[in-house]
């Protein structure tokens, strides 16, 4: 019975960090179709949106996929850098 309660109040401490990521990730999901749409090349400002993935990034997720669409993206206009982000990426998630 005791687990279950420390089980509840755990789950309702991670809920405000759980929103923030689902904002986050919202946010910069947005953020990545405007990139696309208005054919955003400057790297430094993209990566300031979407560097914010890394924080709660996890193998085969969803913001593990946004990153790789975001690579791809890259790839577009500049092959060998998106190249070495994909790279890292994988090393990085296993």
């Amino acid at each position: 019975m005791e687990g279950s309660v420390i089980s509840k109040e755990l789950i309702e401490a991670f809920r405000p960090i759980i929103e923030i990521n689902n904002a986050q990730f919202r946010q910069v999901k947005t953020m990545l179709a405007g990139f696309i749409a208005t054919q955003e090349r400057d790297l430094d400002y993209m990566d300031g949106y979407m560097d914010t993935l890394f924080n709660f990034m996890d193998p085969r997720s969803d913001t593990e996929t946004l990153m790789r669409q975001y690579y791809n993206y890259i790839a577009t206009f500049d092959p060998k850098e998106a190249k070495a982000r994909i790279e890292r990426l994988e090393d990085d998630m296993g």
